[in-house]
C-alpha cells in the first residue's frame, strides 16, 4: 500500500472550487498527475490543485493551473494516487472501527460469545493464541467490545482478572461506548498509573478498597493509557496487526480553531 501525506491546508475547500486565480499569482506547489476529488458536488474532479503560502490557490484543469507556475514552483506528480480532502470530524468513531478490526471480538451474543467474565478470558487468550507472532511483536493484547451491564456478574472486569489472561504482556479492553476500559497491570504501568496517581481532568480511575486502581478507567483516564499503547505500534505494528488497521487513521491531527473556516487537509493516497 503506498503511504498516505498529507498537506494542511487552512482554506475551506468550498471556497475554492470552480475558480482559477489570476496568472499572476505563482504557487510554491502544484499536484498534479492522479485523481483529485474535491467532494464538491459543482466540481467533483480536478486535474490539478495549486497551493501557496499553505492556502489552496487554485482548483481546476492542469493548463489553467499551470498558469501559476513559477521558477521556483514545487511540481508534485501525484503518480497515479488518489488526492481529497482531510476531513474535521468533530465526533466520529472511524479510529475505533480500526481498532475494532484489530482486536479481540468481546461483544455479546449474537455478535460475539462473551456472556461473562471467564468467557471474556477465554476470548482474550484464544485471540492471543491465534495472533501469536503479532502479540509477540506489538507486545499488547487489546479486545473490544465488552459490555459490563451484559456480563452474568454485571460488573466490570479488574486488574487481577486481566493479570490472569497475561501478567507479562500489556492488556487493555475496550467497553462498547468507547468511552472507558479496563487494563491490566502491565498496561497501568506502561501509562504511569499508580495508587499516587491523580485522576486526569474529565478522567477517573476506580480503585479497590485499599485505594488501588483496580484496572477499569473512565474517559481521560483511559485515554491516557489507550494513546501510549497504540502510540507503541508504529507502522510496522499496524501493517502487522490482524485486520491490518493501519487502514483507518485519524482524520486531523490539530483540533480546529474556535471561529472561522476549520483546517482542511488533503491526503494523497
Amino acid at each position: 500500500m503506498l503511504p498516505f501525506y498529507k498537506l494542511p491546508i487552512t482554506l475551506a475547500f468550498g471556497l475554492c472550487f470552480g475558480a482559477v486565480a489570476t496568472a499572476q499569482e505563482v504557487a510554491d506547489s502544484i499536484y498534479f498527475g492522479g485523481p483529485i476529488l474535491t467532494i464538491n458536488d459543482a466540481q467533483p474532479r480536478a486535474e490539478a490543485v495549486a497551493v501557496r503560502d499553505g492556502r489552496i490557490l487554485a482548483v481546476g484543469g492542469l493548463d489553467d493551473i499551470r498558469s501559476h507556475q513559477g521558477d521556483g514552483t514545487d511540481l508534485i506528480d501525484l503518480d497515479g494516487r488518489t488526492m481529497l480532502p482531510g476531513f474535521v470530524d468533530s465526533h466520529g468513531h472511524v479510529v475505533m472501527g480500526g481498532l475494532q478490526a484489530l482486536s479481540a471480538n468481546l461483544l455479546a451474543p449474537p455478535d460475539g460469545d462473551v456472556t461473562d467474565i471467564a468467557s471474556l478470558q477465554a476470548t482474550l487468550r484464544q485471540w492471543a493464541d491465534d495472533n501469536a507472532a503479532v502479540v509477540d511483536q506489538v507486545q499488547m493484547i487489546i479486545g473490544f467490545g465488552y459490555d459490563n451491564a451484559q456480563l452474568a456478574e454485571l460488573r466490570h472486569p479488574n486488574r487481577d482478572e486481566l493479570d490472569a489472561v497475561s501478567s507479562d504482556i500489556p492488556v487493555l479492553i475496550v467497553h462498547q461506548s468507547g468511552h472507558l476500559g479496563v487494563a491490566n497491570s502491565a498496561a497501568l504501568a506502561l501509562a504511569g498509573i499508580t495508587a499516587e496517581s491523580e485522576a486526569p481532568p474529565g478522567g477517573v480511575i476506580q480503585r479497590d478498597a485499599n485505594g488501588d486502581p483496580n484496572g477499569v478507567l473512565e474517559e481521560y483516564a483511559f485515554f491516557a493509557v489507550l494513546v501510549p499503547m497504540l502510540g507503541s505500534l508504529g507502522d510496522a505494528g499496524f501493517q502487522a496487526s490482524p485486520a491490518k488497521a493501519a487502514s483507518f487513521g485519524p482524520a486531523m491531527d490539530t483540533p480546529p480553531p474556535k471561529r472561522g473556516a476549520p483546517p482542511v487537509q488533503l491526503w494523497i493516497r
